[in-house]
């Protein structure tokens, strides 16, 4: 008995733990990032020293490699003529201290224009410095002055978004230091407007030439006006900066080389302690069909170790998009030729950009690689060329812009693991219309807040009659307390003689111990499916309710002085105490006293999981903590209204008549024979031949006293 108790005892707790085990938020000492600010509203700087002044705290690589002077790449803001192939390398090298590093924004950061982004471009490797949301409902979570930034959140990455090596370039301007993602590049003249602007290097050499052309283009559907909400999450179109990259054979001689360009950076990882999910590498590979996507992805942590380890993951397979994603957000890269048709891009892997304290913290990316891009040589007429085009999908992670860039399986709503698995297809059927009626009753003006308590008293409601259900089993087993004591001090010492007495006491009443539980596993998916609609939800971001700021994090009542040991916790939330003092409450008022020693050890275990659930809940969203806050006070007070009524359950225990007993039930019963046959036999002494036979005997009589 007391074997048996402690192992009950440990498959619980094992079920608890390693059930929780996917929502448990870290609680180490996370990396305090800086706060570098943002270049000035996208001013045009011309000269490096005001870069590097407006980048206060950025590494000293960011923007200049530390062995080249700064002075010798600023340069007075008047265009340079193109290097000639004649022209000596020493002078076309010093041509390119001509190019003044520039910064140009397309699209807008204000709200009320036909864009739905504001990037930033830097002519310092003609790449993407920054993509911010302009849509007043992504501000950032540390100032809510301030958009999100999609991509280049992190100003201590080295790397910036879509910057290029073509080691032939490459080798000619290793004798300055520079490379053609750190060298300025220049904007062409007439080329720039708030849609888009061209980048172009040519090669010291005069042998090559390489434009990069970004495009940013106005919505047509806003007709010019300012975006709906609506459209802001159905326009994907909005969220795409398109460009393109050509490379030009300037030389009387073929060429065959290739190119690597960098993937997103910077996606912002935000309120990292609490989150259910960090950055994940995404990609997502054609298939024969040229239509069908399958997708896969590699956490922070695993990109890390692959590193450190000498063994970066790659990818070879056809690319239908590459990128990383956190929680509410995503930054793809999409080939737009048809890669099973047209390959440009020979295989992928990922990659570290800046390393974090903690492992999960780490900021990601992908880097690219082309296939061989063969030139022919330039002997006559227009030089040879060969653009090769890319859409990049920077924005929140709703699911009808997901799947209109071809990346569904991008918007997940799978947090951690559960031990419930086999539920795991109902509750990602049940997310979606769960979301759908958060949002419906925020559509009427209801605050997100009363919404999510609207949803459980509808959750509850439809749940009542399963509710009702474990309400009659307990009372049920609480009648049936005296006659199950009776029957234990009948079969003190035989166990199976007690579990058969038991069933047919059991089958007398009408009764299913199981009848409980269903009711419980049947509400497990819609918990789950509750937890991860109230995690992933980015309207719940920074949605507001009496003192919580944002129903997506944990409710933060205010600092604490010190931080909780073993624990990690700088802050006190009182959502989770009062979910747990609920629980407790629930637990009282619904479960009758124990009958037995085994029923009062069973509750003693339910009072070790509380306190084990009280610190696990500590950091789940405050959202989710207001829904077992209604579904615990609804439940009691569910339970004491019907009491009064005495509408639920009879008073006495039902008599009925004896049935015949179902499939199921007679397999029950004869593995409890096989059992009591196999017990029996190894109990008796050998010689087995001088003792009394029990063949045929299926009653369990004439056993060896």
């Amino acid at each position: 008995m007391e074997q048996r108790r402690f192992l009950t005892f440990i498959a619980l707790s094992a079920l608890v733990i390693f059930g929780w085990s996917g929502f448990v938020m870290p609680m180490l000492f996370p990396p305090k990032p800086k706060v570098v600010e943002k270049l000035d509203g996208g001013k045009l700087l011309e000269d490096v020293d005001a870069a590097l002044a407006a980048r206060e705290g950025a590494p000293a690589d960011a923007l200049q490699p530390a062995n080249v002077a700064l002075a010798e790449v600023a340069a007075a803001d008047q265009p340079a003529a193109q290097p000639e192939p004649g022209k000596p390398a020493a002078d076309r090298l010093a041509e390119l201290k001509k190019f003044p590093n520039r910064q140009v924004l397309l699209g807008s950061t204000s709200p009320d224009q036909p864009f739905f982004l504001g990037v930033t471009l830097n002519s310092r490797g003609a790449a993407v410095e920054t993509i911010e949301l302009n849509d007043p409902r992504y501000r950032s979570l540390e100032d809510g002055a301030k958009p999100v930034v999609v991509v280049g959140s992190d100003p201590l990455a080295k790397q910036q978004t879509a910057e290029l090596a073509i080691a032939e370039i490459d080798e000619q301007l290793a004798p300055l230091g520079l490379s053609l993602a750190k060298v300025n590049w220049e904007v062409v003249p007439g080329s720039e407007s708030p849609e888009g602007v061209t980048f172009r290097f040519t090669a010291p050499d005069g042998t090559l030439q390489i434009e990069k052309t970004y495009r940013l283009p106005k919505i047509a559907e806003l007709a010019g006006k300012e975006p709906t909400k609506a459209q802001r999450d159905n326009l994907a179109g909005g969220y795409l900066l398109e460009y393109a990259i050509t490379i030009r054979n300037l030389s009387n001689a073929a060429k065959k080389l290739e190119y690597v360009m960098q993937g997103p950076v910077g996606v912002p990882l935000e309120n990292p302690e609490n989150v259910t999910k960090y950055r994940d590498v995404r990609v997502g590979f054609l298939l024969p069909d040229g239509v069908t996507v399958e997708s896969s992805h590699q956490s922070a942590t695993d990109v890390l170790n692959a590193e450190a380890a000498g063994k970066p993951s790659e990818w070879t397979r056809p690319l239908a998009y590459v990128g990383v994603d956190a929680t509410y957000f995503a930054a793809l890269l999409h080939p737009v030729e048809v890669q099973t048709k047209d390959r440009t891009i020979a295989k992928v892997w990922s990659e570290v950009t800046y390393p974090a304290q903690e492992k999960h913290f780490t900021d990601v990316s992908a880097t690219l690689e082309s296939v061989p891009v063969a030139l022919a040589a330039n002997t006559a007429g227009p030089a040879a060329e060969v653009t090769h085009k890319f859409q990049l999908y920077a924005g929140p992670k709703r699911s009808h812009l997901m799947a209109a860039v071809g990346a569904a399986d991008v918007t997940e709503y799978h947090i951690g693991w559960n031990p419930f698995f086999f539920l795991e297809p109902l509750v990602r059927l049940l997310v979606i219309p769960m979301l759908g009626l958060l949002n419906g009753l925020h559509s009427l003006g209801i605050n997100y807040g009363i919404a999510i308590i609207l949803l459980t008293i509808i959750v509850r409601t439809c749940l009542m009659p399963l509710t009702r259900k474990q309400a009659q089993s307990a009372q049920r087993m609480k009648e049936m307390q005296p006659k199950l004591k009776e029957l234990q001090k009948k079969f003190a010492g035989d166990q199976d003689g007690l579990r058969r007495a038991q069933l047919e006491l059991y089958s007398k009443h009408g009764f299913n111990p199981l009848a409980g539980c269903w009711p419980v596993l049947l509400q497990m998916p819609i918990f789950f499916a509750l937890y991860r609609a109230l995690s992933v939800s980015i309207d719940l971001r920074r949605a507001s309710f009496l003192w919580i700021d944002n129903l997506a994090a944990p409710d933060a009542l205010f600092e604490l002085p010190f931080r909780v040991p073993f624990l990690g916790w700088t802050e006190f939330n009182l959502l989770p105490f009062l979910t747990i003092a609920l629980f407790v409450a629930q637990q009282k008022i619904l479960m009758p006293p124990p009958a037995d020693e085994e029923q009062a050890m069973q509750y003693k275990m339910m009072n070790i999981m509380m306190i084990m659930m009280g610190v696990m809940f500590y950091r789940v969203p405050a959202g989710l903590c207001i829904y077992f806050i209604t579904s615990s006070l609804w439940g009691m007070g569910e339970r004491l209204f019907f009491d009064r009524l005495n509408e639920w359950y009879p008073s006495k225990p039902v008599e009925v008549k004896e049935k015949k007993p179902s499939t199921v039930a007679k397999f029950w019963q004869q593995a409890l024979e096989a059992a009591d046959r196999q017990a029996e036999q190894a109990r008796q002494l050998p010689p087995a031949s001088s003792q009394p036979s029990t063949k045929g005997n299926n009653s369990g009589k004439g056993r060896l006293k």
